[in-house]
């Protein structure tokens, strides 16, 4: 600390008066000044007296013929003053110092140094201005602009390097798509030079500056987050202080939560890790700053919800924290904004919501917001649009144009040099609620919506982007029946999509990806089936199955998906089978057939009007599952079996009348029924039901009249093999999860030991069923199953102590050899997620097809303990003769309707089930009380079991 000057020296210059040496009483005046300035540790009161000094220094210098020592101490003065500024008030007098300073001693150029360097403490001076909320940003960025035209300005070093600093990151400051382009490049400019040149703590700021710079205005550039990323993580690793570390934290979550590269649901997960330890770390007192975490936290979450839907309920409960919290308009209307999106995402999801109430919450948010920046007016007005979009689903007549007109406003407030990729969004968007089925007359309010959005959404600048609204765009040339128009269009799309759809991104990526498509693929093939165009047709709607599937499958050494043009049907095809594969859409339904006609391959195109996707939702949504909750989520099956016997019989009726009999009519006419075997490519919604039950044209059902093989892809398809010549490696798993509910599990699971192979009961964890998986030829597991419609990757088997055994774990496994058959003998086990990713089949039976089993018997729902024990050991006794499985669970399903009670108790006997067991009891009630009945002769006892896989 500096000593203070000596008491007295300010009366004594003043008593020498003019008798003092003007230059030698200005050099003592101006180290009182330095005395004062560097006293008590620099309190604001020692600043303002050592301001006074030098400007009593400059008064001497004015005598002195010393303008330039003259000039440059009144400088200092000033800048004394506003190390001594405590109030807005005294900072605005020193602006106002500096401007008399500059129009007094700066007039004529070349500026001096000091003329230089009073443009950057204005900067300063203008930049803390505004840091107390006054709009003096533009006046502080225009000063260092002024500073660094000047030649000291100049000089590469830190005075430099500061006022570069200081200058991009108030340009930066500027909302997310509010910056002219040559800005940005200024800013980026500014901040780089100012992060290579300074070391230690204002080199971290610098760097901070630049990762949030480049996170908010260049978010659409990979190369641009990932450096971001780098930037803040090597930041992370440094030591730093409290609020440098908050400040890391919070724009590493924002980048995270933009970032479209790697696993995009692991980055979002890092990103909420990472928000939560800064919005942990902030006290609440610090209001704005709690808030505006918690938003980023609430987004993320949002974002998050497609992979972990219980991360909307959390957003929404910390939105409305935040809003009990909020007492300024404007940080109101930010929360509100978001938590409108945030409710609106649920009710997507499902989840219950009061449209009402939200409405009312988004006018909250447009009436707090009425003099905002246009940009967030358009957020609002896009909002909006979205809310008016699910009014308008929900039956309103008049919220469509509500929607349309909201989503107009947000475009024409979006400045599209500022905002191309928001402006070519709303473009989009706006395109997708004039593209409505129900309104033809909005068709060329669509089109030029799509045209627009696409003069942005290039291929070389947003492929992703342009993909799909070229893909909005052939969807309303489909809507139109535009055959030729959509075709090309698809076509388009399904190129970009071969190289977008990147294995490197991981499965969540994968399965996003693959519900963005929308089922675009099946219209693309429709269109193309329109157009004769049979084998492109084909070909189209198989590459949109199972994409991350046929991903995983390549990495393997067999079996290895192949393109479709080079799989040859005729080596494939044997005399009697028969490929079929439906594709529904709005327009109708069209079935591609492919079969040997006199030892020569036809493939044939039958077009079905009346079964289109409207017939199929709607006898889905109210006979089928509507039938399939009243009993099954009830918890109460039993109760009601005569009820869903009577759903399967009326879905076998109704697939007969309405697909099988007109479909299979027409190929008997071209010789290519009936046949033995009977491949079905099946897409979507129709994956839920049982189409082997359904009538042929004979009145038989379809797996009375040939053997069903569900195939997931035709890629995917693999010869038929001749029949081993050895019996396969059984491996039986007895419900380890040792349930009272399945009585006959143990039962079941000694049909393995009895033929020769291995049961396993008690305890079985992960790692002893993944050491079974590589054991076995033939793996037959006996016990419970969930299925999870939410999130079907968690769907699961239950081993033992509770140990779940999920498709994500089954996908991830490492193993050295998978069985070629699992056979699931549990509940739901075949069920598949339709709603958002209906052809990627995400389930049991496509998870363990992943790591190499060639197929997967599996039940469509909830399956009987009695009836399955006689099926599955019939079932594995075929197969253990050699039997493919196709075949064998046509013969197990066909024998068990047919067997009477007295034949299944002869059955049971040989499982040797023990005395006085639940086995045992049933012996005697089959051969008592059912001796010469048929007692499981119905289809709800055997039907739900299908087998899925690559070949018969």
């Amino acid at each position: 600390m500096a000593a203070p000057p000596p008491v007295g020296l300010e009366q004594m210059l003043e008593c020498l008066g003019r008798k003092a040496d003007r230059l030698l009483a200005a050099q003592a005046a101006y180290q009182i000044a330095l005395s004062f300035a560097g006293a008590n540790g620099g309190r604001p009161a020692d600043f303002r007296t050592a301001a006074r000094w030098a400007r009593k220094s400059a008064e001497y210098l004015k005598t002195a013929n010393e303008p330039k020592l003259r000039n440059g101490t009144a400088l200092a003065a000033i800048r004394l003053d506003y190390y001594g500024a405590s109030t807005t008030a005294e900072l605005r007098q020193v602006t106002r110092s500096l401007g008399q300073y500059y129009t007094t001693n700066c007039a004529v150029p070349p500026l001096d140094e000091h003329c230089a360097e009073s443009l950057k403490l204005l900067g300063e001076v203008e930049r803390d201005l505004s840091s107390r909320g006054l709009p003096r940003a533009q006046a502080s960025i225009d000063a260092f602009r002024r500073y660094l035209s000047t030649d000291a300005g100049k000089v590469h070093g830190p005075d430099r390097a500061s006022a570069l600093l200081d200058k991009g990151t108030l340009i930066a400051q500027a909302p997310e798509g509010a910056l002219p382009p040559d800005q940005a490049d200024e800013a980026e400019t500014a901040l780089r030079e100012a992060a290579e040149v300074f070391r230690g703590d204002r080199q971290q700021l610098a760097q901070l500056n630049l990762a949030a710079f480049l996170g908010t205005h260049r978010s659409d550039r990979t190369n641009s987050l990932d450096e971001a990323e780098t930037l803040l993580r090597g930041l992370l690793a440094q030591k730093l202080g409290p609020i440098y570390a908050f400040n890391v934290q919070r724009n590493l979550g924002s980048i995270l939560f933009k970032k479209q590269t790697g696993n995009h649901q692991t980055n979002l997960s890092e990103a909420i890790t990472v928000l939560d330890a800064a919005y942990s770390s902030v006290s609440p007192r610090n209001k704005t700053t709690w808030i505006k975490t918690g938003i980023s936290l609430a987004l993320t979450l949002e974002a998050s919800g497609i992979g972990v839907p219980a991360n909307l309920e959390r957003a929404k409960k910390l939105l409305e924290e935040l809003l009990a919290a909020a007492d300024s308009t404007g940080v109101a209307a930010e929360i509100l904004e978001t938590l409108v999106s945030v409710r609106l995402h649920r009710l997507a999801f499902g989840k219950d919501e009061d449209l009402d109430a939200i409405g009312a919450q988004l006018t909250r948010a447009q009436n707090a917001s009425a003099g905002a920046p246009p940009l967030t007016r358009a957020r609002l007005f896009a909002l909006s649009s979205d809310y008016f979009s699910v009014r308008a689903k929900d039956g309103d007549p008049a919220a469509l144009d509500k929607s349309i007109q909201d989503l107009r406003q947000a475009i024409e407030l979006t400045d599209r040099r500022l905002a191309p990729r928001l402006w070519a969004t709303f473009q989009n968007n706006l395109g997708n609620r004039c593209n409505d089925r129900k309104r033809p007359e909005l068709g060329s309010c669509a089109e030029q919506a799509y045209s627009q959005a696409l003069t942005e959404r290039t291929a070389a600048k947003m492929p992703r982007e342009h993909a799909d609204t070229l893909v909005n765009l052939a969807n309303l040339q489909f809507s139109q029946r535009n055959w030729p128009g959509a075709s090309d269009l698809y076509g388009q799309a399904a190129e970009l999509s071969r190289t977008s759809f990147d294995p490197t991104l991981g499965q969540d990526v994968l399965r996003f990806d693959a519900a963005r498509s929308d089922r675009w693929f099946e219209r693309a093939a429709y269109a193309l089936a329109r157009t004769g165009k049979i084998l492109d047709a084909i070909i189209l709607a198989d590459e949109g199955r199972l994409r991350f599937l046929k991903q995983r499958l390549s990495s393997l050494p067999d079996p290895k998906p192949g393109e479709l043009r080079e799989v040859s049907f005729e080596k494939r095809l044997t005399g009697r089978t028969i490929v079929l594969m439906p594709i529904v859409t709005t327009a109708g339904c069209v079935v591609f057939a492919a079969a040997l006609k006199d030892g020569q391959l036809v493939l044939q195109q039958v077009f079905l009007d009346e079964f289109d996707g409207d017939r199929v939702a709607h006898f889905l949504e109210d006979r089928w599952l509507q039938t399939y909750r009243s009993i099954f989520e009830a918890e109460q099956p039993d109760s009601a079996g005569d009820r869903w016997n009577a759903t399967i019989n009326e879905a076998g009726d109704w697939l007969g009348a309405s697909f099988f009999d007109p479909l299979l009519r027409t190929l008997e006419g071209e010789g290519l029924w009936p046949r033995d075997d009977v491949i079905l490519v099946v897409q979507g919604e129709l994956a839920l039901l049982p189409l082997h039950v359904g009538k042929e044209p004979s009145g038989k059902r379809l797996m009375n009249a040939a053997s069903v093989l569900y195939l997931p892809s035709l890629v995917l398809w693999q010869p038929r093999t001749a029949e081993a010549s050895t019996p396969p490696k059984l491996y039986s798993i007895a419900d380890p999860s040792d349930d009272s509910g399945l009585p006959y599990a143990p039962t079941e699971a000694q049909v393995s030991a009895v033929l020769g192979g291995v049961t396993l009961a008690g305890p079985v964890d992960k790692g002893q069923f993944l050491q079974a998986l590589e054991q076995a030829d033939i793996l037959h597991f006996v016990g419970h199953a969930r299925f999870d419609a939410d999130a079907p990757e968690r769907s699961s088997i239950r081993l033992s102590s509770k140990d779940r055994l999920e498709v994500r774990d089954i996908e991830t496994a490492q193993i050295r050899k998978s069985p070629d058959l699992i056979v699931l003998s549990a509940c739901e086990t075949g069920r598949v997620e339709t709603a958002t990713m209906a052809n990627e089949f995400v389930g049991l039976p496509a998870a363990f097809m992943s790591i190499g089993a060639k197929g997967a018997v599996s039940s469509l729902w909830p399956a009987s303990d009695g009836p399955t024990l006689f099926l599955m050991t019939r079932l594995m006794r075929e197969l253990y003769s050699g039997k493919l499985p196709s075949r064998a669970l046509q013969d197990a399903q066909v024998w068990l309707s047919n067997s009477t009670g007295s034949q299944l108790a002869d059955v049971l006997r040989t499982l040797g089930p023990a005395p006085g067991s639940d086995a045992a009891k049933l012996e005697q009630i089959l051969r008592i009380r059912f001796r010469d009945s048929r007692p499981y002769a119905e289809p709800w006892a055997w039907a739900g079991f299908v087998y899925t896989g690559f070949k018969p």
